[in-house]
């Protein structure tokens, strides 16, 4: 009994696959073998560093002793299993395995593990399927999907198809196919299940989009405001200088209150101009952001079929 090529291959995507921004798969990597416990918001923090697509970077600045070390170590630890070179080295030659179809007798029965949902596979077969799914629209994602079935046509849920390979197995020689009406169920299951994908992306994009316009029109209400404010108080200054210059008791402090009237209303026709100049930036950055987006919006799709077996549950 061993951790077979089909192990290896299957494992070897779901390590390097590309997620989206705020899904915990970003973290694989570095959460599969972690040798400290890990808090929920410390895993939101990491995930928070990948998050927006449009963003270079980020801040980590939790409070004293809520592990910002530990989430900057999570991000380190992913990076260094996606980038390191020797990593790479054996994870692109479990990659590029070519399989051909065999069986496989995955061990279930006297294992250490209970997997629920697998009991009632026990003593039986069928076929499964596993392909790679790359999008490129925001972000580029990786999705494995699976399709499985019973000889009997029964269908498996991905999670069942996925929990196989948590499991040893011997493999053995497959000397028949796939039948052709089983063929067309696996197919159609991929199918569905590539649609609900994308259909599930759009939605996470148009939500995206969203935000980032709303958290640009929040920032140049502020700013907005912000010149509103310095604009009234030079109003305010202004009239009571006037009121003051009215009532000087002497033409020399009236022609001071003239002067200071004077820088004051230069002040206010370049605070005038430094908020229609914030207008126009304002719009320019949600063009920006527009154009941006369209350019990320357009979808590129590829399917690679990874591998095929004909499984068998002892």
């Amino acid at each position: 009994m061993q951790l077979t090529d089909y192990h290896a291959k299957y494992f070897a995507h779901e390590l390097t696959k590309r997620c989206s921004s705020d899904s915990v798969g970003k973290l694989a990597a570095s959460l599969a073998d972690a040798q400290v416990d890990l808090n929920p918001h410390q895993i939101d923090a990491a995930l928070f560093a990948f998050r927006s697509p449009l963003s270079k970077g980020a801040i980590l600045a939790d409070e004293v002793g809520l592990g910002k070390t530990i989430e900057a170590g999570i991000l380190l630890s992913q990076k260094w299993a996606v980038l390191h070179p020797l990593a790479q080295k054996v994870i692109v030659r479990c990659r590029d395995i070519e399989l051909s179809p065999k069986t496989l007798h995955f061990q279930y029965t006297g294992a250490e593990k209970r997997i629920s949902i697998l009991d009632g596979l026990v003593g039986k077969s069928g076929w499964l399927t596993c392909e790679l799914l790359t999008i490129e629209a925001f972000e580029a994602q990786d999705h494995i999907l699976f399709a499985g079935c019973t000889d009997a046509g029964v269908p498996l849920t991905e999670d069942q198809c996925r929990r196989f390979f948590s499991l040893t197995a011997d493999t053995e020689h497959l000397s028949d196919s796939v039948p052709s009406l089983l063929a067309e169920a696996l197919s159609t299951s991929l199918a569905v299940e590539k649609e609900y994908i994308i259909a599930a992306l759009n939605l996470r994009n148009n939500e995206f989009f969203d935000a980032e316009l709303d958290k640009l029109d929040r920032w140049g209400e502020d700013r907005r405001e912000s010149l509103k404010v310095r604009l009234r108080e030079l109003e305010d200054a202004i009239k009571v200088i006037k009121r003051n210059a009215r009532v000087a008791p002497d033409l020399p402090f009236k022609l001071k209150l003239e002067r200071e009237r004077r820088n004051l209303e230069t002040k206010r026709e370049e605070a005038w101009k430094e908020y229609e100049e914030a207008a126009r930036d304002i719009e320019k950055r949600k063009d920006s952001l527009i154009d941006e987006v369209e350019k990320k919006l357009s979808q590129h799709l590829s399917q690679t079929k990874l591998f095929s077996i004909h499984w068998r549950v002892m």
